[in-house]
């Protein structure tokens, strides 16, 4: 089982927040987020009693619906996680290094028709593949190296 996570890039500072995925009444999206916070008391003056209250908290920013992407429970060879919209460094042998991007959707394989996590190539000798299961890299050999809403320039070639 896998963690169902997202991450967005907030509106008010353009800092990407990773959580849960939440909708507002007027359609704005957000990235809510349950804090825990543990605050030490003592009561009456009383240093011998000290007592623990964990307190919760919901935040939940505001972000770029565009940015909005969901984890794909795999993890890079630096122990990066990896969302859709992340653009990866597949380091292989010659014949397969390359650049690819992670979407969602459907995809036509071999004959099969497939609803997961895939990945685009857009650079290097494997190109001429569009798509191909995400969980057909080893993730010893790929590498995040941004994602395609901070890295505006097109993520072919070097």
């Amino acid at each position: 089982m896998r963690e169902i996570l997202f991450r967005g890039k907030r509106i008010d500072n353009g800092e990407w927040v990773e959580g849960f995925l939440f909708q507002y009444r007027g359609g704005q999206v957000g990235i809510g987020q349950i804090k825990m916070n543990t605050r030490i008391t003592h009561p009456d003056g009383n240093f011998e009693e000290w007592e623990y209250i964990n307190v919760y908290s919901l935040c939940c920013p505001k972000v770029l619906p565009e940015t909005v992407g969901q984890y794909t429970g795999l993890v890079d060879k630096n122990g990066t996680k990896i969302f859709e919209g992340d653009i990866l460094k597949f380091h292989g042998d010659m014949v397969w290094d390359g650049k690819c991007v992670v979407e969602f959707g459907q995809n036509d394989f071999d004959g099969q028709s497939n609803i997961g996590f895939f990945v685009k190539w857009v650079a290097g000798a494997m190109k001429e593949w569009l798509r191909r299961d995400l969980g057909y890299l080893s993730n010893e050999t790929i590498e995040v190296i941004g994602n395609i809403h901070d890295n505006k320039e097109s993520p072919e070639g070097e």
